[in-house]
């Protein structure tokens, strides 16, 4: 049996890790051998003994908890062990918007149009009803996520897209904000007003939503270059082009939709989520566009390359603490070999090491079997990802509230990197399994099914997506883009 927080709370196998936490797949445990697999997110020491962290994440967590959306991934529990503060979330099958467009590679209409606007039109609704959050009088919370980015939005193999990690993402930028200005959260979905360190509201999660829409759409970030300060001067720019520029089959209603919630100006942008949503399925009518359904989203996931079941042996294993080391295992560390696959990852110093932790949950790194080599295997999603963020941004501005310089820092040291990595799985003896590739350290996202391991017959690294129809696949163009040339990077922050 693996090791048990406050008393119910078994850790199974650890998933990922990240600068604030370690991501570990559980089971919650009752009476009459009632169990439910969660996913558990426990803080490192570093962290936790942070008392200005601690008060935040926990007024943060409580407001968290009181989402109830079927496009929010909930907040369960929040408790507190001699191991750190840990907090219990839901633990969804699928994949992340991050590991898809990873798994499919750079190229316009990768996901069919159908899925996107279906993805977008559950995300808002989610982020909708967090804007309009109230206290127990009726007074609006005015909750902002302000972390809205492909890493945050889990597509599960239920077809359901969910927005996840609003307490976290807030505890964080509150803290933040009152060090020295720095502000935090991923910088190529940030709206001006908030690299300018001025009050946000939900306007900002809608320009987050339409930034995060015009890259699923495109297949590569809107705002990349080489340094923060280069996307920085980008993103206060404003967009150098739209996606039908790109792309000349995307109807021209949804583009000026997906356009229309980028502008620079927030009085420009939609009032609200909601808005977003209903001028997106009045363009997709417009256009004649079909929204997927649940049916064809949960297909694409299942196809895209990006996810994998998990064996019920293998779960079985798990609960009853086998697991057989790999010779990677025994190495310490190892990656697979390909064009996409990214250094092999090491957990942060900071996170929980102990044998009894890691060791029984199979958390070792594997090195690929010589047939593995040149292949990269998707791996699913857990609930808990994108702990950290890209770095922080410092901006002085004059009395008049313009810009008068900007520069970027490495504000946290090694051990803070941005985003939680996924830790891969090992081979059980119950299931006939193969490594995946592990992606960078300080980008790479946790995954649902990561416990999961995946087959010989998983598709490749940028194979062709199937999905059944009514998907909306748009035929592929070969229009320039008009953008500065940037290849897609979805771990570059």
């Amino acid at each position: 049996m693996g090791k048990v927080l406050a008393g119910r709370y078994e850790m199974l196998k650890p998933l990922a890790a990240g600068g604030m936490a370690m991501v570990h797949l559980g089971r919650a445990l009752g009476v009459g051998g009632f169990e439910r697999l969660v996913a558990i997110k426990l803080m490192h020491h570093h962290i936790s003994a942070e008392p200005e962290f601690v008060t935040m994440f926990l007024d943060e967590a409580r407001l968290a908890a009181r989402i109830r959306h079927p496009n929010v991934v909930p907040t369960l529990d929040v408790q507190e062990s001699p191991d750190g503060l840990f907090l219990i979330m839901e633990y969804i099958e699928g994949a992340s918007l991050h590991q898809i467009l990873r798994s499919a590679g750079q190229r316009p209409g990768i996901v069919p149009l159908g899925v996107v606007l279906r993805v977008m039109l559950d995300m808002l609704a989610g982020l909708h009803c967090a804007h309009e959050l109230v206290d127990d009088e009726g007074a609006p919370l005015s909750l902002v996520h302000r972390d809205v980015s492909p890493a945050n939005v889990l597509l599960g193999t239920d077809g359901v897209a969910r927005i996840t990690d609003f307490g976290v993402a807030r505890a964080e930028a509150r803290l933040s904000s009152t060090r020295g200005g720095q502000l935090k959260g991923k910088l190529p979905y940030m709206p001006p007003e908030q690299l300018m360190n001025d009050s946000v509201d939900r306007r900002a999660d809608v320009y987050a939503a339409g930034a995060l829409m015009w890259e699923v759409l495109i297949g590569r970030r809107l705002f990349q270059a080489d340094s923060d300060g280069a996307t920085l001067n980008l993103i206060m720019a404003g967009p150098s082009a739209t996606p039908r520029q790109i792309d000349p089959t995307i109807p021209a209603a949804i583009d000026e939709a997906c356009m229309r919630a980028l502008d620079k100006r927030r009085e420009g942008r939609y009032a609200t989520a909601a808005d977003f949503s209903e001028a997106l399925e009045q363009a997709a009518h417009a256009s004649g566009v079909t929204i997927a359904s649940a049916r064809v989203v949960a297909a694409f996931v299942e196809s895209s390359g990006a996810f994998k079941k998990m064996h019920p042996k293998e779960l079985a294993a798990l609960k009853k603490g086998i697991v057989e080391p790999t010779p990677a295992t025994r190495s310490g560390r190892g990656s697979a070999s390909g064009a996409r696959s990214g250094p092999a990852v090491e957990q942060p110093k900071s996170a929980p090491t102990a044998p009894s932790q890691v060791t029984s949950a199979g958390s070792a790194l594997s090195t690929p079997t010589a047939p593995e080599r040149g292949r990269r295997y998707g791996v699913g999603i857990v609930v808990a990802v994108a702990l950290g963020v890209a770095g922080g941004i410092l901006v002085w501005r004059n009395l008049d509230g313009s810009t008068k310089g900007v520069a970027t820092s490495a504000s946290e040291p090694p051990t803070q990197a941005s985003n939680t990595t996924p830790i891969e799985p090992t081979v059980l003896p119950a299931a006939s399994a193969e490594s995946t590739s592990t992606a960078s350290a300080a980008t790479a996202q946790p995954s649902a099914d990561a416990v999961a391991s995946t087959s010989a017959s998983a598709s490749p690294v940028g194979s062709p997506v199937r999905v059944p129809a009514g998907g909306g696949r748009r035929p592929a163009t070969t229009a320039t883009p008009k953008v500065p040339a940037t290849a897609y990077d979805p771990d570059r922050l």
